[in-house]
């Protein structure tokens, strides 16, 4: 298989498996990056897609989950607000943390402090994993 073909099999793939299981982030997740390694010209009509989503169902944690995500870089105020607004819509949805923390992690945006909170957040959230001991509060 040549890799235009390729390349629109396994977004064919994902978008199904999107159809299939709606609330899975895991799809959406694997979409955004098989379409900005391989298919970048087509990133804007995704993030377009996922902001109007978000537009549309401002209460879905998940819609304004991927609505930051794929925010993030191009609008990152918007991103913050969109990944915050889900983690306030849904506290124990660990994924906005993570996201967060991410770009909390470096950059302009980088917080120390918002870094180790969203940290705590996602670690705290997540069954079986620990906080690792470097960024455990120290007192």
């Amino acid at each position: 298989m040549k890799f235009p073909e390729r390349m629109a099999w396994r977004q064919q793939v994902l978008e199904d498996l999107i159809a299939k299981n709606p609330r899975e982030f895991e799809p959406y997740l694997r979409l955004v990056f098989a379409v900005k390694n391989d298919a970048l010209e087509q990133f804007t009509d995704l993030r377009e897609r996922f902001v109007k989503m978000a537009k549309e169902n401002p209460d879905d944690p998940l819609a304004l989950l991927l609505a930051g995500f794929v925010l993030e870089r191009n609008n990152t105020p918007e991103s913050i607000r969109l990944l915050e607004s889900a983690q306030s819509k849904a506290p124990e949805f660990p994924l906005p943390a993570k996201e967060l923390a991410k770009t909390y992690f470096w950059g302009k945006r980088a917080d120390i402090t918002k870094l180790r909170q969203n940290l705590e957040i996602f670690f705290s959230l997540c069954v079986g994993v620990r906080i690792p001991h470097s960024f455990a509060r120290r007192t």
